[in-house]
């Protein structure tokens, strides 16, 4: 993987690790495990009829989405996915991808001329801000969300595509 990859991934998992956090703060989860065959999460949502108060810094959005999400929990589900591009994270992940880009990014052979300049790129030119918008929707595919806004657009599909390959061909692994 190439170092934005390598922050992409992270920063991704943070984002779950937060959503998580919340969920047990909120007692909307209350127990929390892994299947040791699968490896999946398996999650224990309360099922009391509890009542769960928003009076907290986190707000009535993320609750409602939560609540919703809740009572339609599989363990297939993508709810914390959902979660994410619900709570627009992905323009979250594009920030933190544009800060850490200076850190990660070789001047010499720099990221965004490597793809603009690419004879492959049939999708004109990028920005780097829409190049990290595109790889912010990686691991995001089975989402509502995903399937309305790139999915459902060849052109944003392209460019998505585009940018999850190129993220690791045209970025090059040595961090400044």
């Amino acid at each position: 993987a190439s170092t934005i990859e390598i922050a992409f991934t992270l920063i991704h998992e943070l984002i779950h690790a937060e959503l998580l956090e919340r969920c047990l703060r909120l007692g909307i989860i209350t127990n929390m495990g892994f299947n040791s065959t699968t490896y999946n999460g398996v999650f224990s949502f309360n099922s009391s009829g509890q009542q769960i108060s928003p009076m907290d810094n986190y707000g009535l959005t993320f609750l409602n989405l939560l609540i919703q999400e809740y009572k339609n929990y599989s363990n297939q589900s993508e709810w914390n996915h959902d979660l994410m591009t619900g709570l627009n994270y992905n323009n979250i992940i594009t920030q933190n991808l544009l800060e850490a880009y200076p850190l990660l990014n070789d001047p010499s052979n720099d990221f965004l001329n490597n793809i603009n300049n690419d004879i492959n790129n049939t999708n004109g030119a990028f920005t780097l801000n829409e190049a990290f918008y595109f790889l912010s929707w990686r691991g995001l595919e089975n989402t509502q969300n995903y399937i309305n806004l790139i999915q459902s657009n060849t052109t944003s599909l392209n460019k998505k595509n585009y940018i999850e390959t190129a993220s690791n061909n045209k970025f090059t692994n040595t961090c400044n």
